[in-house]
């Protein structure tokens, strides 16, 4: 899937995270893809693990040199320099930096590709970018012009979709800039509603722990797990307390057949962030797999308590069930997604393909449109489409939403 750079717009938010005045509402980017074994989101605390444990790294595996992500060419900054001049007060060269980025005739005419985890320099030469790529080049370009921009990792815009073994995930990674109280978000067209007011600041190392993430990801969905190995052992290295380099490692170090240390690792994911919920799925699964089978079951006693408010867990889940044998299980989670996010098309879509599996085409049906109409880039949707016959309406390049305020 590719397309012309989406708009995209600044969002004011007061300190306390309020939006103050009136700003147009652009609708979310969700391509920085992450492959993992469960989808992200929000979890009550388990009592899993009392400490983090220790987690053997492959002793023949070296982290791969990292990524110098926001590194700058002498042909970068000219062209910055020369669209935007430094004595522009601070407000306007923000706005000016995103107007000649985006620009038809002048512009850098970015063209969208969900594969491009690549550096800023390598956004500017290739014209290719994904979410992660877009904010690398806004920060380099921004900081190379006197504005102190920085990552803003949103939550609640969480997508994923099975791919095998695997479920792939897609997370969403924009820039901030703090104008004085106000706090300005870009977002970019393409995908769910982001709001603003769900991300938080990341310092630049965790967006290069993510960058190396989702090296590692896409090579362990290829399947060449020699290659993803260094780099999410490069990721563990630069962000250890964050729990998605810990989780795709503890993916990788299952495939390669390292059963405690990928237990130890996905342990280590839920120490460095309780509220993530892929590191309790992939657990979960590993239990099963290995025959401890009442441990799996106190887990899963666990999950479902604290998971209520959080449809990704839910829909998780439920995808765990269904793959296991038990449909009337994951029929439950997944009505229980449903009740907790009646606005999203995951927990629709993934009823449509339950209904469809027991070969109720006319529930499926009804509840594929309900899922269409609520967001036509739900990934769940497009398998049941063929299966039914139906059609996704055609995605837009720009596409914005009425102004807040």
């Amino acid at each position: 899937m590719r397309g012309r750079c989406p708009a995209v717009r600044p969002r004011r938010l007061a300190a306390g995270g309020g939006s103050r005045g009136r700003v147009a509402r652009a609708r979310a980017a969700t391509v920085a893809a992450l492959v993992l074994l469960a989808a992200a989101g929000c979890a009550s605390p388990t009592p899993v693990s009392v400490a983090p444990p220790t987690v053997p790294l492959p002793a023949d595996v070296a982290p791969a040199p990292f990524v110098d992500a926001l590194a700058v060419t002498p042909e970068m900054s000219a062209w910055v320099r020369e669209r935007v001049p430094s004595t522009m007060p601070d407000g306007a060269r923000f706005d000016r930096l995103l107007d000649v980025i985006q620009a038809e005739d002048t512009g850098l005419a970015l063209q969208y590709d969900p594969a491009a985890t690549i550096s800023a320099e390598e956004v500017f030469a290739t014209r290719r970018f994904n979410c992660l790529a877009f904010a690398h080049l806004l920060v380099a370009l921004g900081r190379e012009v006197g504005l102190d921009l920085y990552y803003v990792e949103a939550s609640g815009v969480e997508r994923y979709r099975r791919d095998g073994d695997l479920v792939v995930l897609s997370a969403h990674v924009t820039v901030g800039w703090d104008e004085g109280p106000l706090r300005r978000v870009v977002d970019m067209v393409y995908g769910p509603r982001f709001d603003p007011r769900t991300g938080r600041r990341i310092p630049d190392r965790d967006a290069l722990a993510l960058h190396h993430v989702n090296l590692g990801a896409f090579l362990l969905r290829d399947g060449d797990l020699r290659a993803a190995l260094p780099h999410l052992v490069a990721a563990v290295e630069l962000a250890p307390d964050r729990a998605t380099p810990w989780l795709d490692l503890g993916v990788a170090l299952r495939r390669r057949g390292q059963l405690d240390a990928a237990e130890a690792a996905y342990r280590r994911a839920i120490a460095a962030e309780p509220e993530a919920t892929g590191p309790y799925d992939n657990l979960y699964g590993l239990l099963v797999m290995r025959g401890r089978h009442d441990a799996a079951a106190e887990l899963m006693a666990v999950l479902e308590r604290g998971g209520k408010r959080n449809p990704w867990l839910l829909l998780s889940l439920g995808d765990t069930l269904l793959a296991a044998g038990d449909r009337e299980g994951s029929l439950r989670f997944y009505r229980r997604a449903l009740n907790a996010a009646p606005e999203e098309a995951a927990p629709a879509a993934a009823l449509a393909a339950w209904y469809l599996g027991r070969g109720d085409e006319g529930r499926a049906r009804r509840w594929w449109r309900r899922a269409a109409e609520r967001d036509p880039t739900e990934p769940r949707l497009e398998p049941v489409a063929r299966r039914l016959g139906e059609t996704l309406p055609p995605r837009t390049t720009a596409e914005l939403a009425p102004p807040a305020g």
